[in-house]
């Protein structure tokens, strides 16, 4: 995972939630290097093979979660190589609010 300064990151964040968007290795290396500090609110992923299960203590959603978070109460951060499609993704939703950490 390229390292970003933090403030790039979690810069502007205040009191909003942060959730990741992928639970493959780059949201392992998330948790691992920023888990402590920016403890997300849960993560989701795509594949619903992965729905329901728990990583590092933090559950896996559907994607489709996020149309229910209020804008401007979260922040999602993009742990992918498939940055560019969950970008669009999160376009489609509405959702600019995003950072992406790879």
């Amino acid at each position: 995972m390229d390292r970003l300064a933090e403030q790039d990151i979690f810069g502007g964040l205040g009191d909003k939630a942060l959730i990741l968007f992928g639970a493959g290795h780059y949201c392992e290396a998330y948790l691992q290097e920023y888990g402590g500090r920016h403890r997300p609110h849960y993560i989701v992923d795509n594949d619903p093979a992965k729905w329901g299960q728990v990583k590092d203590g933090v559950v896996i959603r559907s994607p489709q979660i996020l149309a229910g978070e209020k804008e401007g109460s979260f922040r999602v951060i993009i742990c992918s190589q498939q940055a560019e499609s969950m970008m669009r993704q999160l376009e489609q939703m509405g959702i600019k609010e995003y950072r992406v950490v790879y």
